[in-house]
C-alpha cells in the first residue's frame, strides 16, 4: 500500500470498517453524541441566557441576512465546513502521531492547536478545545472522518445558534484575525 493510501486510511477518508454492523454502531454513536450535545448545549445556553444575560429567547433577533440563510441550512452547510476543519485537524493528528507516542498527549496537543485558531474568544476556545478532544477520542475508535465532520458541524451549529448573543457576536475566527491585525 502506498504512503498516500496509508494517509487516506490514517485520517479516515477511506474508513477501515470490517462490515456493515460496525458502521451502524458508529453511526448510532455519532447520532447519540449529536443528540446529547444538542441537549447539553441547549440547556447550558438557556441557563446562561436567563441567569447572566436576562434573555428569555435563545435566538437573538439581530441576525444578518447571511446568518438567517445560514441557519435555514443548519444540517448541511456548517457540517461541510466541519468536515474541512476535521481534515486539517486529522492531518495534524496523523503526522503528529509519528512524533508523540502516547495518544492522550497527541489528542491534547491537536485539540490545543485547533482551539488556538478560535483564541480571541475565550468561550469558543474552551468549547472547541473540549469538543475536539471528544471528536479525536471518537475518531480513534471509529476512524471515519465523515462522521466526526458531521458531529463537528452539527454541534458547532447548535453552539452558534443557541449561545447568548453577547458571546455569539464575539465569536472571532481566522478571517477576523486579518481584520483585527490590519487595524493595528
Amino acid at each position: 500500500m502506498s504512503n498516500f493510501m496509508k494517509f487516506l486510511y490514517g485520517i479516515g477518508i477511506i474508513p477501515s470498517w470490517p462490515g456493515l454492523v460496525p458502521f451502524l454502531i458508529s453511526l448510532g454513536q455519532a447520532l447519540l453524541i449529536c443528540l446529547l450535545g444538542f441537549v447539553i448545549i441547549y440547556f447550558i445556553c438557556k441557563t446562561l441566557n436567563k441567569s447572566l444575560f436576562n434573555l428569555t429567547e435563545l435566538l437573538d433577533k439581530d441576525f444578518t441576512t447571511w446568518e438567517k440563510s445560514f441557519l435555514k441550512r443548519l444540517l448541511w452547510k456548517y457540517p461541510l465546513w466541519g468536515l474541512v476543519q476535521q481534515i486539517a485537524v486529522l492531518t495534524i493528528f496523523y503526522f503528529a502521531g509519528k512524533v508523540f507516542t502516547p495518544q492522550w498527549m497527541l489528542i491534547i496537543i491537536c485539540s490545543l492547536i485547533f482551539a488556538c485558531f478560535h483564541f480571541p474568544n475565550i468561550y469558543l476556545f474552551l468549547a472547541t478545545f473540549g469538543m475536539e478532544q471528544m471528536l479525536l477520542y471518537f475518531f480513534i475508535s471509529n476512524p471515519n472522518i465523515y462522521l466526526i465532520g458531521f458531529i463537528h458541524g452539527f454541534l458547532g451549529t447548535c453552539l452558534m445558534y443557541f449561545s447568548p448573543p453577547l458571546v455569539y457576536t464575539k465569536f472571532l475566527t481566522w478571517d477576523n484575525y486579518l481584520k483585527l491585525y490590519k487595524k493595528q
